[in-house]
């Protein structure tokens, strides 16, 4: 082993003993250098049984009894157990230890003293831009994109650095989707970075779940599906991937997801908004205000925390819900309060301060406040110009024709709240309901029109009637 610079390859998983790195689907995983040198026994000895004494000899400088080489195979065994291509450590009782799986050693050819130099490099880059995603700081993901970006020239075939790519240009896509020129460019280099990790590598869950989460995005959603299923059937206690499974699916498969979410990630708050999606569309509004009140506490005790990706618009859904069960007051309390909380610098921040002043414009048209309607709605266009809803709704107020679509963010609200509002705006409410029960008819499965029963300025729910068809269509569709 000493004479040789070899990594270890088994399942999903990669050991260097140089770098003393244990590796899955790329991503480093943390492990004690000590569990380290014992798995490299194991794998360098896998045609025989290696006793204990070895063990001791290679983990410890120290003497220790027979517990502590137990409790460090049982620790290797945690981390192998979920794949089921990486192998297993066998105890032969009395006799000692076998790892039992298929394992392709690599020898590694003497790098040069720059090529060390830049792999080193890539290595810091990597780790710190991994680590700057995940504060969700709109100052720093385009920073990070370039990060890993340098690091892939120096290591290009790195998985992880694909990985981080692709969650890179998720976010650097999501920060200006609400621009009237979105980064597609963005988009189309992160589904070719997760598609490439997932062609060399199956079986990488990382890269299947940000293959899923682009996908969903590029309004691919069966792919998005497929490819969510695939991340967690490869990693199913990975909360990353339920979470692209989330937001992949809807209804029953999107509850099903999030409370797999919260029992691996119990503190984080954006399962909480994702159930509250589904609650609205079925229109059982007492569901979706425990939930994201849930997730309200939980999203604010965390508020001196940094991520990892931090969600915001609870409240904002919070008071729409109430809103849309005709309690004004409290919906405008909750959306002062997201605006209170929100962190401008925070990826979502220009989208959650646009809509939350947008739903204070609504409330305030709803109850016959033209000048503060007016003043909310510009506050919106202050955060997002091209902001649909809050364009459509001040041309209506200032008595000007309806704005271009081509000079609108059409990306940056569901499409079919803006034919809808746009009818909605001019009384017609009746052929605004007619409009959204065709376009749901119509529709895939998936998420579409999943806010139109609390969308305050619509306010479906005060005219059941005319809104019949549609929130029933609706409801199915998340049931």
């Amino acid at each position: 082993m000493a004479d040789r610079d070899i990594v270890y390859r088994f399942g999903r998983f990669e050991l260097d003993p140089q770098r003393r790195e244990l590796r899955r689907d790329g991503l480093l995983v943390k492990i004690a250098h000590r569990h380290v040198r014992l798995l490299e026994v194991l794998l360098s000895h896998r045609n025989r049984i290696v006793s204990s004494e070895e063990l001791f000899a290679a983990g410890w400088d120290t003497a220790v009894d027979d517990n502590s080489v137990k409790q460090a195979i049982a620790g290797l065994r945690k981390q192998l157990r979920d794949d089921p291509d990486a192998g297993s450590i066998k105890t032969f009782v009395g006799q000692g230890y076998q790892f039992i799986g298929a394992v392709t050693e690599i020898d590694r050819e003497p790098a040069s003293a720059a090529v060390v130099s830049a792999m080193v490099g890539s290595y810091h880059r990597l780790r710190e831009a991994h680590e700057a995603l995940a504060t969700m700081s709109l100052d720093v993901v385009s920073d990070a994109k370039e990060l890993i970006a340098s690091a892939l020239r120096a290591a290009p075939e790195s998985v992880g650095g694909q990985i981080d790519m692709a969650m890179a240009c998720i976010l650097v896509y999501e920060a200006s989707r609400i621009d009237v020129e979105p980064d597609v460019e963005a988009l189309a280099l992160g589904l070719r970075h997760a598609q490439a990790v997932c062609d060399r590598d199956p079986h990488a869950g990382p890269a299947w779940g940000a293959l899923a989460y682009l996908q969903h995005l590029n309004g691919d959603h069966d792919a998005a599906t497929v490819s969510a299923r695939i991340a967690v059937e490869r990693d199913p206690r990975e909360w990353r991937n339920l979470l692209s499974l989330g937001f992949a699916t809807h209804g029953a498969g999107r509850l099903e997801a999030m409370t797999r979410l919260k029992q691996v990630y119990p503190r984080y708050a954006g399962g909480h908004w994702l159930e509250g999606t589904v609650y609205i569309a079925r229109q059982a509004f007492p569901l979706a205000i425990e939930t994201l009140c849930v997730g309200c506490a939980l999203h604010e005790g965390q508020r001196s925390e940094a991520g990892p990706f931090n969600p915001v618009g609870l409240r904002l859904m919070l008071g729409n819900v109430h809103a849309a069960e005709g309690r004004d007051a409290e919906a405008l309390e909750q959306y002062h309060h997201e605006l209170a909380l929100v962190d401008p610098g925070h990826l979502y921040a220009r989208e959650c301060c646009a809509n939350a002043w947008y739903s204070i414009g609504a409330i305030h048209w709803r109850n016959g406040r033209r000048p503060e309607a007016e003043t909310a709605f510009r506050e919106a266009r202050v955060f997002v110009p091209g902001h649909p809803l809050a364009a459509i709704a001040l041309s209506k107020l200032l008595g000007q024709l309806p704005p271009d679509p081509s000079c609108l963010a059409m990306r940056a609200v569901d499409a079919v709240l803006v034919p809808v509002v746009r009818l909605a705006v001019n009384g017609q409410h009746e052929q605004a309901a007619a409009c959204a029960a065709d376009l749901l008819a119509d529709a895939a499965p998936g998420p579409d029109g999943w806010l139109l029963p609390a969308e305050p300025l619509i306010h479906a729910t005060a005219r059941p009637d005319a809104w019949g068809r549609a929130l029933q269509i609706l409801h199915d569709r998340a049931a």
